[in-house]
């Protein structure tokens, strides 16, 4: 490898590494401000919410299938009105090009 190639390839691995190690700074600040944030009033709240987390989701989930239930009973219904009324223009095309019975 030439002398430029060899720069090059240098280069970009000081800047990867110093890309990399400016991010994981970042994440260090980040997560020291998160401690002093976090005081022992917060707590009990932290704690209820976890304990509430359970109950919550059941109750989230079980609208959900309520919610869903209802769409689909809709949507049958919808359903059923489309192939009543395709029907009927069906049965009337039938009977409008039905031949009808000469007189001899």
């Amino acid at each position: 490898m030439s002398t430029f190639k060899i720069a090059i390839v240098a280069f970009f691995f000081i800047f990867l590494i110093a890309f990399v190690g400016g991010a994981k700074a970042d994440a260090l600040t980040e997560a020291k401000y998160e401690i002093k944030e976090f005081t022992e009033e917060k707590v009990p709240a932290i704690v209820d919410g976890a304990k509430e987390l359970p109950t919550k989701t059941k109750s989230w989930f079980n609208t959900e299938v309520e919610k869903t239930k209802e769409f689909q009973k809709k949507g049958w219904a919808d359903t059923r009105k489309q192939i009543d009324n395709t029907k009927k223009k069906i049965k009337g095309f039938l009977e409008s090009i039905k031949p009808t019975k000469a007189k001899y």
